[in-house]
């Protein structure tokens, strides 16, 4: 499982973005300290995000409220934690 990561310096509302190419899961971590996940967010879609000159601006117009999203509490920066996630994830979604 490849897992891309992204942090931004100069923006006010998101700290960091991971992206997994291979379940085109998005997770955003905001400066509130609010961590979520966008399901079946395209590479170019993340692509787009990491190089808009306004990372917030991107965000509202082309991922929030059009991505199936819910809000998780942990760090991004682990790994480990966003795989057993995205397993958990599964699971509950095969039981629906």
């Amino acid at each position: 499982m490849t897992i891309k990561s992204y942090f931004f310096r100069d923006s006010s509302f998101i700290t960091n973005v991971s992206y997994s190419e291979d379940t085109e899961v998005l997770y955003i971590k905001f400066n509130s300290g609010t961590t979520w996940v966008y399901y079946d967010v395209s590479q170019e879609v993340y692509n787009r995000l990491v190089k808009s000159t306004s990372v917030g601006e991107y965000f509202n117009k082309n991922i929030r409220n059009k991505y199936s999203s819910q809000r998780i509490n942990y760090k991004i920066e682990d790994s480990q934690n966003v795989q057993e996630q995205e397993k958990e994830e599964k699971e509950q979604k095969s039981l629906s």
